[in-house]
Order: structure tokens, then C-alpha cells, then sequence
């Protein structure tokens, strides 16, 4: 029987959401649920909704490393500045402030005609 996760229409669903289960699921759960998606992602690695799942996921079970990675990974094909600032935010829960700060001057920097943050 196929996962819940294996519809790509059900990971768009909840993938804002994943920012809401830490410590509402048990992590051996998150992780099954990681793996389910990052099969999607590599079929599909301009799925929006993919990444931001993974970068919800990893950072419910404090793997900063691997939300870093998939927001780096995403943004190769996005200039998106959504992901720079959870990049920036793992990076500064990673005890890198420097980089994280680094980050934040970046999407301060966007031409603001461009960006999806409007001043």
C-alpha cells in the first residue's frame, strides 16, 4: 500500500505545515515521512512544495545540515528569498551567526520590484 506521501498533491498540502509538528510527532515518524519525500524531490527537485516540506522536516527534528542542503539545493533553480531566510534561520540555529547574517543582508538586498518580500 502506497504512503499518504507518496501523492505529490498531499505533500503541497501539508508542507507548510510541517512547521507545526515538532514534538507532535515522533522523529523515527518525521524521518519515515523524510524519506517518502526526498523520493519526490529527486524525481522532481523544482517541487516547491517538496522543499519546503524537507525544510520543515529536518528542522522539527533539528537536522539543520540537511534543511540547508535542500534549501541550497532548491534555490540552484530558484533565487527565492523565502528559502534564503530559512536558510538563514537553520544557519543561525546551526551556531553559525555570521552566515546567517550574511543570508539576511542578501534578501535585504533583493531589488524589491524582483523579490517576493516587498519593503
Amino acid at each position: 500500500m502506497a504512503s499518504y506521501f507518496s501523492e505529490p498533491h498531499h505533500i503541497e498540502l501539508f508542507s507548510l505545515g510541517f512547521d507545526l509538528i515538532r514534538a507532535q510527532l515522533p522523529e523515527t515518524m518525521i524521518e519515515d515521512i523524510i524519506i517518502e519525500i526526498e523520493e519526490h524531490f529527486e524525481e522532481c527537485p523544482d517541487d516547491h512544495s517538496s522543499a519546503l516540506a524537507l525544510d520543515g522536516l529536518y528542522d522539527a527534528i533539528r537536522e539543520w545540515d540537511s534543511a540547508i542542503g535542500t534549501d541550497a539545493n532548491y534555490m540552484v533553480l530558484t533565487d527565492s528569498s523565502l528559502f534564503t531566510l530559512r536558510q538563514a534561520r537553520h544557519h543561525l540555529m546551526n551556531g553559525e551567526p555570521e552566515e546567517a547574517e550574511r543570508l539576511l543582508d542578501k534578501v535585504i538586498q533583493f531589488d524589491a520590484e524582483n523579490s517576493p518580500i516587498r519593503q
